[in-house]
């Protein structure tokens, strides 16, 4: 397909730095190998000259990936993949023409989502997503990732915190729950969203998106300011929310129902405390999934660190 005809667009962002490095990137670049994507052909690393690279697994996107402070972008005839080490967020952006079977791109999406556990992500045309944007989004200012809704969109649970507890009611979409966070599917694919009925679809899907909450409409634990981008803050690399209350400092967690946070992730929570301005006087998790809160109590107990999760019914915290 020529280059200009519009393409299908993943966006798939986290806000921490715990997926950065070679090893912890692995899966997903095994993962874009086996996938429907175009093997890489050219290396774009920033502030290097291109290289000729031969598959996702290439020892020179390898050795790419362990300086995380450089962007690095794989390509192909027709295709992109992109992947930022930011100081504060790790982001995945996939381009491609149209042609993969609907399902195959979605369970990309799907197996990413389980891979990644990211914050927000979206899947859509490129184009008609912008335009979508200029002429009907950018006012809606709902938080800085997600002012409307596309094709496919992934909410995790900062995000469902900032878009309403509502968020999964919606009658104009498709909603999924995962152990990560939220799927909503407005239509049948990305095609569809081309077609009047297809944004018909998604104006309407969005307008059916809950009032952003308030402050005093927060969970307790996000009560921060009624500027939702304000509330979250990085302290040595963990993203949060800062309760100006108590100065306590909350990390949400998506992790499957069987899965533990390692030693060293605990003992860097830990480390928290007494770091940061004001300096944070105590440490919580916040999970996604009630039994990951349990299975990793004790551990975080241990070490001093409060543990709540998300109540599925209410989207509201409570402790575990």
């Amino acid at each position: 397909m020529d280059d200009s005809q519009d393409k299908i667009y993943m966006w798939i962002n986290r806000d921490d730095t715990e997926l950065q490095g070679r090893e912890a990137l692995l899966p997903v670049l095994q993962r874009l190998d086996a996938s429907f994507l175009a093997r890489p052909k050219t290396l774009e690393v920033t502030g290097s000259s291109d290289r000729p690279i031969q598959s996702f697994l290439d020892s020179a996107v390898l050795k790419a990936l362990d300086s995380r402070k450089r962007s690095i972008a794989l390509l192909s005839d027709g295709s992109r993949v992109g992947v930022s080490q930011l100081r504060n967020r790790t982001a995945l952006s996939i381009s491609f023409p149209p042609g993969p079977a609907i399902p195959e791109i979605r369970q990309l999406f799907f197996d990413l989502l389980r891979l990644i556990r990211p914050t927000y992500a979206r899947t859509h045309f490129f184009r008609h997503a912008e335009e979508l944007y200029e002429k009907h989004y950018k006012e809606n200012n709902r938080s800085f990732y997600a002012n409307g809704l596309y094709w496919l969109n992934f909410f995790g649970p900062e995000e469902e915190a900032r878009q309403g507890a509502r968020l999964a009611q919606n009658p104009h979409a498709r909603v999924e729950r995962l152990p990560e966070g939220l799927v909503m599917e407005v239509g049948t694919s990305p095609e569809e969203a081309l077609t009047p009925e297809g944004e018909r679809k998604l104006l309407a899907a969005t307008a059916a998106l809950p009032s952003v909450p308030t402050a005093g409409e927060l969970p307790p634990t996000l009560q921060q300011s009624a500027n939702q981008s304000a509330a979250i803050t990085t302290v040595d690399g963990v993203r949060g929310f800062l309760d100006d209350v108590d100065q306590s400092f909350w990390i949400t967690k998506h992790l499957g129902p069987d899965e533990t946070l390692d030693p060293k992730t605990v003992e860097k929570f830990k480390r928290l405390a007494g770091k940061g301005s004001p300096e944070i006087k105590g440490v919580h998790v916040l999970f996604s999934d009630p039994s990951t809160a349990m299975k990793n109590r004790q551990n975080l107990a241990s070490a001093g660190i409060r543990v709540w999760y998300v109540d599925p019914n209410t989207g509201q915290p409570h402790e575990a």
